[in-house]
């Protein structure tokens, strides 16, 4: 009998992964990097557990470094001014050598990460504006010199940002982290709705808002305006 019943719990297993047509691919551990021609943009959307490695300068292909066996899995194209990355609809990649993606670009005046992807960055980023957006697990790390800076995280994910910048406004909503003592920033704002925490810098103003548990933690000497409503928390690091 028992043996009947493990054998229609193996029968249900393989129906529901049939049903829902999810693949998981491995890598053969060979890395291969490729390069993808693409139009111009200046947004970037990252979907999936990929590090995208962003380059500001002249335009140019796309490097992909990752397993030789996955390259057709991973889907590169620009719609309207908005680079897309992601790995093929219902595939699960294991990468075994890495998955990275190099992209070039003028300017960039918008990141997204969608799922548990990856933005980094070598270099300093410049621009009148970027907006750097997370929705889900995913981390960026970014050396800033923007005038305009503006952080939206949802979810559990985090953002590092060093540099300067005159404005920095960062929502966070969910558990997300923000790390940002290193943005030296005049006018700040940040508002947490939920458990999210955030470290900031301010030189002249900083306005907290705060719905729920988050905490804030900030550095310089700019002025204080804050509301908190539910068990927050603001204190001075330095």
């Amino acid at each position: 009998m028992r043996s009947i019943l493990a054998f229609c719990f193996l029968v249900l297993i393989a129906a529901s992964c049939n049903f829902t047509g999810f693949r998981r691919v491995a890598g053969n551990g060979h890395l291969v990097a490729r390069e993808r021609s693409v139009g111009s943009f200046s947004e970037v959307e990252v979907s999936g557990p990929i590090e995208v490695v962003l380059a500001q300068g002249a335009a140019g292909p796309v490097r992909v470094e990752t397993d030789e066996n996955l390259h057709d899995y991973i889907e590169i194209d620009v719609r309207g001014n908005r680079l897309f990355i992601k790995s093929r609809n219902n595939t699960n990649l294991n990468p075994r050598a890495g998955l990275k993606v190099y992209v070039s670009a003028p300017a960039f005046a918008n990141l997204r990460v969608s799922g548990s992807g990856k933005f980094s960055s070598p270099g300093r980023i410049s621009g009148p504006r970027i907006e750097v957006d997370v929705v889900g697990s995913g981390d960026v790390a970014l050396d800033l010199d923007t005038p305009e800076t503006s952080t939206d995280i949802s979810g559990s994910g985090s953002i590092r940002l060093q540099g300067t910048t005159r404005h920095l406004h960062s929502e966070i909503h969910g558990s997300g982290d923000l790390y940002a003592y290193n943005l030296l920033s005049e006018r700040t704002r940040v508002n947490i709705n939920g458990s999210g925490n955030a470290q900031v810098y301010a030189s002249k103003r900083l306005d907290i808002d705060i719905n729920g548990s988050g905490d804030v933690s900030y550095k310089g000497a700019g002025t204080v305006n804050q509301s908190v409503n539910g068990s927050g928390d603001i204190r001075k690091a330095d």
